[in-house]
């Protein structure tokens, strides 16, 4: 999911005249650095799970901000707004923790 609905939005927010470049960073930003810290942060410190998983909240709050700051990092300023990515990357981080089986869709 990380990858694949960046991808798939990128269609429509290049009408609107948007970095397409830099939405489809999103995706390997949530996959590279968010799953990596994900599982080493929430496998270490992680006490809270969410309810029928075996994946935990700081491990959750370790993919948004490991994912944010790649982002950050890699995006050129004109590319999105920030405030997008703070309002999407949480609902990604709550998907790919509850997510049943195969996470990396």
């Amino acid at each position: 999911l990380g990858c694949a609905i960046p991808h798939w939005l990128a269609g429509l927010a290049a009408a609107d005249g948007a970095d397409v470049v830099a939405l489809r960073l999103a995706g390997v930003a949530a996959l590279g650095a968010g799953d990596a810290a994900a599982a080493v942060i929430g496998r270490r410190w992680g006490r809270a799970w969410w309810p029928g998983s075996s994946r935990t909240l700081r491990g959750s709050l370790a993919f948004w901000a490991a994912a944010w700051a790649s982002y950050r990092f890699f995006a050129p300023p004109s590319a999105l707004p920030s405030s997008l990515f703070w309002d999407v990357l949480p609902a990604v981080a709550v998907l790919e923790a509850t997510a049943a089986h195969v996470d990396n869709l």
